[in-house]
C-alpha cells in the first residue's frame, strides 16, 4: 500500500515482459504478435480511490445522484473511421463479412500504432503507456459505485442505446450484470449483419465488474 498503482502496474510489466521474453528467446515475434490488450482498474486506499484506464475500456462511477464516464476514446476514434468504411462499403452490395475483409489491413495498421504518441496506448511491454494512461484519485469516496466495463459491455449505451448510462449503474445493482448482458447479446443477434447498428464485429468480448463502497 506504499506505491501507487502506476507503480505497481509498472513493475507488473517488467516480470511479464522478461517472463515473456525467455519463453520465445529463440523466437523472433512480430509486434503485432507482442501480447498486448486494455485495463480498467480501480483500487481502494483508505479514504481515496485510485483508477487507471487504458485502450478502449472504461469505468463508471456514480457518486450521489451524478455519474462520470472515465476512458480514452483515442482508439474509439480510429476504430469509428473503420466503421464508417465498412458501412459505406455495404451500402455498395458488399455483404458485412466481404467489407471486413477488405478492412482487415487497415484495422492491423491501427492496431500497429498502439503506444505511439498522440495515437493510442495500450497495456503492453512499453512503460511510457502507464504514464500516458488515464489516471486519478478520487476523494471523500464514503459512497461511491462503479461499473468497469470493457468496450463490449459498455456497447449496450455507446452503440445500441439501450440504456443511457447515467442509468446503467442503477440497473446493473438493481437487475444485475447477467441482465444487461442478455439484452446486449439479443440485440446483436437481432442485428448480426452490423447494418442497423454499425460496428467491427457482430459481438465483441463484454466484461464487466460492479463495486459499491459505503459507509454502512
Amino acid at each position: 500500500m506504499d506505491v501507487d498503482l502506476k507503480t505497481i502496474i509498472s513493475n507488473g510489466i517488467d516480470i511479464i515482459k522478461e517472463q515473456f521474453y525467455c519463453e520465445t528467446c529463440a523466437v523472433q515475434v512480430d509486434k503485432l504478435d507482442i501480447p498486448s490488450g486494455y485495463i480498467a482498474v480501480v483500487r481502494f486506499r483508505k479514504d481515496k480511490i485510485e483508477y487507471l484506464v487504458l485502450g478502449d475500456c472504461a469505468i463508471l462511477y456514480k457518486k450521489d445522484d451524478s455519474s462520470q464516464i472515465i476512458q480514452d476514446d483515442k482508439l474509439k476514434k480510429l476504430d469509428g473511421e473503420v466503421i464508417k468504411l465498412i458501412s459505406k462499403l455495404m451500402s455498395k452490395v458488399k455483404t458485412f463479412s466481404e467489407a471486413r475483409e477488405i478492412v482487415k489491413d487497415r484495422l492491423i495498421r491501427n492496431r500497429l500504432l498502439r503506444n505511439t504518441p498522440e495515437v493510442y496506448w495500450a497495456l503492453e511491454f512499453d512503460k511510457n503507456a502507464v504514464d500516458n494512461a488515464v489516471y486519478r484519485e478520487i476523494e471523500e469516496v464514503s459512497t461511491i459505485k462503479l461499473l468497469l466495463m470493457s468496450d463490449g459491455f459498455y456497447s449496450i449505451y455507446d452503440t445500441f442505446n439501450l440504456i443511457r448510462y447515467n442509468d446503467l449503474v442503477t440497473v446493473a445493482e438493481g437487475k444485475g450484470l447477467e441482465y444487461l448482458y442478455k439484452i446486449l447479446r439479443d440485440e446483436e443477434n437481432l442485428d448480426s449483419q452490423c447494418v442497423i447498428y454499425p460496428r467491427l464485429k457482430k459481438s465483441d468480448d463484454a466484461s464487466a465488474v460492479f463495486l459499491a463502497a459505503s459507509d454502512d
